[in-house]
């Protein structure tokens, strides 16, 4: 296991991924030329980053918490994380964006823990604008090529699912 990193990381307030809107806003159509699907994907990246955050939901996020930095042992107990390169004193919801599919059960474990609940539809958000990060990425990427383990094809369908779930 990693030490967390003692440099202004520490002090972070908001998760390095996904990029800015204005950075994602600049990529988008080099990827894709829809413009009704990049004005939907904007909107999205806007109302993520006007999220306002209260107090008791900052904590202290990995923000890449997935299995692929988690050592497991044979009985899938985590016995460690790792690459805290994006720490950040941020919105707890952030560690939980990813694989739905997991949610419930991640959260049956977390929310009594803390004693708090999540709002899922924010956990949602931030995953959809990590799809639509991950989607401007690509920029310069032929679409046949995987950026990130995913082609544009499979980009494209992530941000799209995340889109109609944070839309739902």
């Amino acid at each position: 296991m990693h030490d967390l990193p003692h440099d202004a990381s520490c002090r972070r307030v908001h998760v390095p991924w996904p990029e800015t809107g204005a950075w994602i806003g600049e990529r988008l159509p080099c990827v894709i030329d829809d413009r009704g699907l990049i004005r939907a994907l904007a909107d999205v990246i806007e109302q993520s980053e006007g999220m306002a955050v209260d107090a008791a939901d900052r904590a202290l996020v990995h923000s890449d918490l997935g299995l692929h930095n988690l050592a497991l042992d044979q009985a899938d107990a985590v016995n460690g994380v790792f690459d805290y390169d994006g720490v950040a004193w941020a919105d707890r919801h952030h560690d939980f964006r990813g694989r739905e599919d997991m949610l419930d059960a991640a959260l049956r474990i977390y929310e009594p823990a803390v004693e708090r609940s999540l709002d899922r539809n924010r956990i949602r958000l931030y995953n959809a604008a990590c799809a639509i990060g991950h989607l401007a990425f690509r920029a310069g990427v032929p679409p046949e090529q995987k950026s990130c383990g995913r082609t544009l094809v499979e980009d494209l369908q992530w941000a799209r699912t995340a889109l109609a779930k944070v839309a739902n």
